[in-house]
């Protein structure tokens, strides 16, 4: 059975003239920068695989590849998802 962590990240986001905010990069933990090449979609659900409340998860596509990332409300931080071993 997989088991995941909580990862925190720091974000580069874009917040438009009405106050809409969207991801545009995550700098991963050891620094490194991968831009968000589309937000496909973003809702109002709680993250798959760890504990937390709601959060708005994200389906991001970063590198050629899919992702989810999760912005909690408060205390206002953004996550992935890890897969550990």
């Amino acid at each position: 059975m997989a088991h995941y962590e909580k990862i925190y990240v720091s974000m580069l986001l874009r917040v438009d003239a009405d106050g809409k905010t969207e991801p545009v990069e995550i700098e991963w933990i050891n620094g490194n920068r991968y831009p968000i090449t589309k937000v496909l979609e973003s809702c109002n659900a709680p993250p798959r695989h760890v504990g937390s409340g709601m959060t708005v998860r994200y389906k991001i596509l970063v590198q050629g590849r899919e992702r989810e990332l999760y912005y909690e409300k408060f205390p206002n931080r953004w996550f992935l998802e890890k897969q550990i071993y």
